[in-house]
């Protein structure tokens, strides 16, 4: 298992998939994948039918990773 770095996390889509975020908190899938079943997964889970989708935003937050934005003009 590749854990991702910072670097990768900040490039990820807006949504991903479990296996996705289960790397980005370097877990591995299987284990991720009983952690969102039972509502524990490091950072909320949305359900879609039978898939599981992690919106970015909040998998950076999880992770601490805050967003830097430029307010000087």
């Amino acid at each position: 298992m590749n854990t991702l770095s910072e670097d990768a996390i900040r490039r990820l889509p807006p949504v991903i998939d479990i296996p996705t975020a289960a790397r980005a908190f370097g877990l591995g899938k299987n284990f991720a994948y009983e952690l969102a079943l039972r509502g524990e997964f490091p950072c909320p889970v949305l359900r879609i039918g039978r898939f599981y989708r992690v919106k970015t935003s909040e998998l950076r937050a999880a992770l601490g990773l805050v967003e830097h934005t430029d307010t000087a003009r």
